[in-house]
């Protein structure tokens, strides 16, 4: 329900609780990225998060992206995001997120070779993140090749529409079910 201040109190709150725990890191990062501002007390934690874990590739990419939110007109602070980046991606190699906004960083510094090959990567590691076909479109488009962009605008596409329906799909399954239930119990109770 976009309470997100609120619910990054309660992360930050179970993250004190249990700093080994990797759960409330995740909902953290997670959280962090879907905001549309950055939250309070995250960056910190997501800091703490990839000292405790500094193998565990969610760990750098969560504080990468915290970083990025606050801190994206610092350069050096950039420098520290690709660097998270970048060990997310060795350590994972299937770190689809990492490699996307490793697409992204060079391309908001005009290297479209590098951002080409980064969201090739993106795509390698999940075939089904559909930004990553979009943003390869763009990319593709910006350097001259259109016809390689209108096919992955065309991918994009058609990989929204599988996850439209997929959802849409999954909506029917719970009216279902909670009509089913409704129905249950209303037999019970007779």
């Amino acid at each position: 329900r976009s309470h997100y201040d609120e619910a990054a109190l309660r992360l930050c709150q179970a993250s004190d609780l249990n700093p080994a725990a990797p759960e409330p890191y995740t909902f953290m990062g997670k959280s962090e990225m879907a905001a549309p501002n950055p939250l309070p007390c995250v960056e910190p934690k997501l800091a703490r998060f990839a000292e405790l874990e500094p193998q565990n590739p969610l760990a750098n990419y969560f504080y990468a992206m915290a970083i990025w939110k606050v801190h994206s007109a610092d350069q050096q602070s950039m420098q520290q995001v690709e660097s998270l980046l970048t060990k997310a991606v060795t350590l994972d190699v299937k770190c689809a997120g990492a490699y996307l906004q490793l697409g992204i960083l060079h391309y908001s510094q005009r290297d479209f070779e590098k951002a080409i090959g980064f969201y090739t990567k993106a795509i390698e590691a999940n075939p089904e993140l559909a930004d990553s076909y979009y943003r390869l479109a763009v990319a593709y488009d910006r350097t001259g090749e259109h016809e390689k962009a209108r096919q992955e605008f065309q991918l994009h596409d058609d990989i929204k529409k599988r996850q439209a329906a997929a959802v849409e799909r999954q909506r029917k399954e719970v009216k279902q079910f909670l009509v089913r239930s409704e129905e249950h119990t209303s037999e019970l109770q007779s």
